[in-house]
C-alpha cells in the first residue's frame, strides 16, 4: 500500500472534498486534534492502542459517511509497525512406551523399622481399648443406678434454662434487625435503570459535592470523558493500572460518562462499584448516565 493510498490519507482527501476542518472532526468525532492528525498522517503509533485504531477511524469515517474496510485498517497498522514472529517450540513429551518402562524400573522398598514398630503398635493399641471399656463400666453404668432421680432434676433445669436462652437470643436478634434496616436505608443505592438503548442509574444517599472514581485495570488503557450538567469535565486517555478521581459538584443533577474501552473501566461512587451493562464486555464506546437523588 503507498503512502498516499493509506486509509489516512483516504479520510483526509473526503474530508477536505466535504469542507470539514480538523477543528470540526474533533467538535462531531469528540477525538482530540492530535489524534486525527496522526491518523491522517498514517503515525498510528501515537494512538493509545490498536482499539483505539479501530474505533477513531471507524468514527471517523462515520461522520464523513464513509464506508471502512477493517482488512485496510489492519494492514494500514502493520505497515507502520510490522512485528517480527518468533516461533515457539514445545516440549517434547515421553511416549506411552517411555513412560510404561520407566514405572517398571521404579522400586518400592519399605523400611524395616516400620515393619518391626507394627506389632508394638497392635498391642498398645488393644491396651488402650481394654482400659477404655473397664472405665466406661465403672463410669457409667455402675455410678449412674442410684443417681437416676438426680439426673432427671438436672435435666429439667438443663432445658429450663436452654429455652431461657433461646428467648433471650430471639429478641437480640429482633432488635439487631432493626438497627439494620435503619442503617440500610441512609446507605448509598445505585440502580441501573436501561431505557430506549440509553444506560442510566439512579444514585440515592449520595452527599455532594463528592469524588468519582475511575478504575482501569491491567487488561488496557481506557478513553473516557465525564460530562457533569452538559459540561465536559474530564477527557483523555487512562493507562492500565491507574485510576482518575472526578470532583462532583454539590448542583449537579446529571453526570455522562463516555467510555472507549468498558471491560477494563470500574467507576465507583465512594466504595460503592457500578454495576457494568450486559454487553460490558464489547469493545465498543458506551455512555452511561448518572441521575443524583
Amino acid at each position: 500500500m503507498g503512502e498516499k493510498n493509506h486509509i489516512g490519507e483516504q479520510l483526509k482527501q473526503e474530508r477536505i472534498a466535504k469542507g470539514y476542518t480538523l477543528d470540526d472532526l474533533q467538535q462531531l468525532t469528540k477525538i482530540q486534534k492530535h489524534y486525527l492528525i496522526a491518523i491522517e498522517e498514517n503515525n498510528l503509533d501515537e494512538l493509545p492502542g490498536d482499539f483505539f485504531v479501530k474505533a477513531f477511524i471507524r468514527q471517523y469515517a462515520e461522520v464523513l459517511e464513509m464506508d471502512v474496510d477493517e482488512s485496510a485498517v489492519v494492514s494500514s497498522k502493520k505497515e507502520e509497525n510490522p512485528d517480527s514472529q518468533t516461533e515457539i517450540q514445545e516440549p517434547t513429551l515421553p511416549t506411552r512406551s517411555e513412560l510404561k518402562r520407566s514405572s517398571k524400573e521404579t522400586n518400592f522398598n519399605y523400611s524395616s523399622s516400620s515393619q518391626s514398630s507394627l506389632p508394638t503398635f497392635l498391642m498398645v493399641l488393644l491396651l488402650i481399648l481394654v482400659l477404655g471399656m473397664i472405665w466406661f463400666y465403672f463410669y457409667f453404668i455402675r455410678s449412674n443406678e442410684p443417681e437416676s432421680t438426680n439426673n432427671n432434676s438436672v435435666i429439667n433445669q438443663t432445658e429450663t434454662v436452654s429455652s431461657e436462652a433461646q428467648t433471650s437470643e430471639t429478641v437480640g436478634e429482633d432488635v439487631e434487625s432493626a438497627e439494620e434496616s435503619a442503617e440500610n436505608s441512609s446507605e448509598l443505592s445505585i440502580i441501573r435503570e436501561d431505557n430506549n438503548n440509553r444506560i442510566e442509574y439512579r444514585v440515592t444517599n449520595f452527599e455532594l459535592p463528592n469524588q468519582l472514581l475511575l478504575e482501569i485495570d491491567t487488561s488496557g488503557n481506557s478513553w473516557v470523558q465525564v460530562t457533569i450538567n452538559e459540561s465536559v469535565l474530564f477527557e483523555g486517555t487512562i493507562s492500565a493500572g491507574s485510576s482518575q478521581e472526578i470532583e462532583i459538584p454539590e448542583d449537579t443533577e446529571e453526570v455522562a460518562v463516555r467510555i472507549g474501552y468498558l471491560p477494563s473501566t470500574s467507576v465507583l461512587f465512594g466504595d460503592e462499584e457500578v454495576e457494568k451493562p450486559e454487553d460490558s464486555s464489547t469493545n465498543q464506546t458506551q455512555t452511561l448516565y448518572f441521575t443524583f437523588e
